[in-house]
């Protein structure tokens, strides 16, 4: 790992850019952060420490973050964040007290790793009573005849949905993966009721992958752009990626890795 006194001259530079960091090494334990990381999560101001692991800092921002009908199921939600900690390697973006970050983290080439957060601009409809262009021309390429009959050529699934995550299209390979006999019954819902629908007649004779599963799943639509797997009915697992501009429409790949999962 990078000395110190570089950590803190690097720290220093991105605080005057309004960027936050975090440090941590190889054993997930906080080294140093800057101002500009406690500006975007207020919870840690005056807790954090050197030495904190990765896992107690999760655990500060989950309490915050969570209602009490999700609190239940925080320790799934932490366990996907150190995942998330450990695996990423493309930024991706979430929402956290109403505006739209988005994060990136790498391993340092002398060890451990950092985690830097930017405010992204036109992020949230407090910012503006019209969408960005850049959403309204996302949303119409998506959108577009020609792309959604592409779609139909890939080998993965694929779901498009609107700036309210409402579904308004999938591929043949999307409806094979998740069992659908009609793929345009799934217009106009969200992938949690997609995925309610898929595990409707499994879930009682295997209750703790279906939980596991709508953890996962309710706690990685707030991060757009990080992959994860998640549980299906009859010992499958499905790898989903999405693709998205805060607030607006986007596309998700959903990749069959069951043979991976059980190897």
């Amino acid at each position: 790992m990078p000395t110190k006194q570089v950590l803190e001259t690097i720290a220093t530079v991105l605080d005057s850019l309004n960027i936050g960091c975090c440090v941590f090494d190889d054993d997930d334990r906080t080294v140093l952060w800057n101002r500009a990381m406690l500006g975007f999560f207020p919870e840690h101001a005056g807790h954090i420490h050197t030495g904190e692991t990765y896992r107690d800092n999760l655990t500060r921002f989950y309490q915050q973050r969570l209602s009490p009908q999700e609190m239940p199921r925080i320790e799934s939600y932490i366990a996907a964040g150190l995942e998330r900690h450990h695996t990423q390697q493309h930024p991706y973006n979430f929402q956290h007290r109403g505006i739209w970050l988005s994060v990136a983290s790498l391993p340092l080439p002398e060890g451990g790793r950092i985690r830097i957060w930017t405010r992204l601009a036109n992020a949230s409809p407090q910012d503006s009573e019209l969408p960005a262009l850049s959403t309204l021309l996302y949303a119409s390429i998506l959108e577009s005849p020609k792309v959604v009959a592409l779609f139909e050529c890939m080998a993965d699934g694929v779901m498009l949905v609107d700036q309210d995550a409402k579904i308004t299209s999938v591929n043949n390979q999307f409806a094979e993966l998740y069992r659908l006999n009609d793929k345009n019954a799934v217009i106009g819902l969200g992938f949690e009721a997609v995925y309610e629908m898929v595990w409707k007649e499994h879930k009682q004779a295997d209750s703790d992958r279906y939980e596991l599963g709508f953890a996962t799943l309710a706690e990685n639509l707030r991060f757009p752009g990080a992959p994860f797997q998640l549980p299906l009915p009859l010992g499958c697992w499905v790898r989903v990626r999405e693709n998205s501009e805060p607030g607006g429409a986007s596309f998700s790949s959903h990749v069959d890795i069951s043979a991976i999962r059980r190897a």
